[in-house]
């Protein structure tokens, strides 16, 4: 599950405990919005996506992180206001946003000229005064002048961040982000980044062919569940299941129009390419077709990643390493040859445990009789067999992960 719902899950919904003896006190409605809660597993979300303040933030915070389109400078006070003064509502907003700060700098520039000319005697007709000697007001006033005055007011709102929030808003989007990126940056339940890499590489990096894929598949599931050739493409993908993409696809319906503005603000939009029917007699034939594809992809990605340590493994870490992110090393394991998922199942070879792991995953191992080892095992277990992880990955070329660390 991506960050930027459990974010949402820990905003939106609280959760009382009265007692160890008592069960859980789950709200039926949004502490936020008052938005109906819906009950997926074993978590809890408001269903009102789009108009929730929580789940605006959250959402939008999660785009701007560094794992998605990386906009330095616009944290979470930064962001908060933009909501709260109006500016920012979706998260195509955010990318009108570098506008409206130039329009205010020079409306700022403009008046400090006026300032100037004033005291030099400058400030025009007598008509145009007042008795006292002071320019006329007409009472009519721009609000959005005042709110852009007050903005730029505000502590951490000066000339000099407030450009440097433009570059970096600006930067975001020139050159285009990789796919992955913006994939990631959607929010979508149950793609991260590492799931984002993976649909971008089916893709072949082209934003075209995904969403084709992904309009068609939605349009071929009806009400008697009847799929076509887009769905069998999105079933393809190396490690992806029809509980995730059935997912992907019903978020991808409900939130068409905002996918789409921001594919634009980004410039990674292309016209959606629909795929082809394939050469399939019947629904059966097409999924064991997509399901050959899947296999052969997975050959191929062996074949051309020229095997690796740990080639054929299915891993599942736990915890946190000593010198790497969850994520690093999720890539660095992928480096290595190994499949990573995110539970426990009668198919993983390896648990992998760093600090503070989580209990369900070591039991849940423990009961399957997966093999359980701890990050010094794991090193002392593989060729290199050294005993910390830095030096892993400095002998292994892989030193990248712990300079961006």
């Amino acid at each position: 599950m991506c960050m930027c719902m459990c974010m949402c899950v820990y905003a939106c919904v609280c959760v009382c405990l009265r007692s160890a003896s008592e069960r859980t006190i789950v709200p039926t409605e949004c502490p936020e919005c008052k938005g109906l809660v819906m009950e997926d597993g074993a978590n809890h979300f408001c269903t009102n996506t789009l108009s929730c303040p929580a789940q605006t933030f959250e959402r939008l915070r999660h785009m701007c992180s560094r794992s998605c389109l990386d906009i330095a400078g616009l944290g979470p006070k930064k962001l908060q206001t933009l909501i709260e003064l109006g500016w920012v509502r979706t998260a195509a907003d955010v990318f009108k946003v570098p506008a409206r700060l130039n329009e205010s700098l020079s409306r700022l520039a403009e008046k400090k000229g006026s300032k100037i000319k004033g005291k030099a005697g400058l400030v025009g007709n007598a008509e145009d005064l007042n008795g006292e000697g002071s320019p006329v007001s007409t009472g009519m006033e721009d609000d959005e002048e005042t709110t852009e005055k007050s903005l730029l007011d505000l502590e951490g709102w000066g000339e000099r961040a407030v450009q440097n929030l433009i570059d970096a808003i600006e930067r975001s989007r020139s050159p285009a982000p990789p796919l992955w990126r913006y994939i990631n940056s959607l929010g979508i339940p149950h793609v991260g980044s590492s799931n984002a890499k993976v649909i971008s590489k089916h893709f072949g990096e082209s934003y075209g062919r995904l969403w084709g894929c992904l309009l068609l598949a939605s349009e071929g599931i009806g009400s008697e569940g009847e799929k076509n050739h887009g769905y069998d493409e999105l079933v393809s993908i190396p490690g992806f299941g029809a509980t995730i993409i059935d997912r992907m696809i019903a978020w991808t319906r409900s939130n068409r129009e905002a996918c789409e503005q921001l594919a634009r603000a980004v410039n990674v939009y292309e016209d959606p390419i629909i795929p082809a029917p394939p050469p399939y007699p019947n629904e059966r034939d097409s999924i064991k077709g997509a399901r050959a594809k899947q296999r052969k992809n997975e050959t191929l990605d062996s074949a051309e990643s020229g095997g690796g340590i740990l080639m054929g493994k299915k891993y599942v870490v736990t915890g946190s390493l000593t010198c790497v992110t969850r994520e690093k090393a999720t890539e660095l394991l992928s480096r290595l040859g190994a499949k990573v998922t995110t539970s426990v199942s009668k198919t993983t070879d390896v648990l992998l445990v760093g600090r503070e792991p989580g209990k369900s995953k070591i039991e849940k191992a423990t009961k399957m009789k997966v093999t359980i080892l701890t990050e010094l095992e794991w090193l002392q277990s593989l060729p290199e067999g050294v005993d910390d992880l830095a030096t892993f990955l400095r002998n292994t070329g892989n030193d990248d992960l712990l300079a961006l660390e």
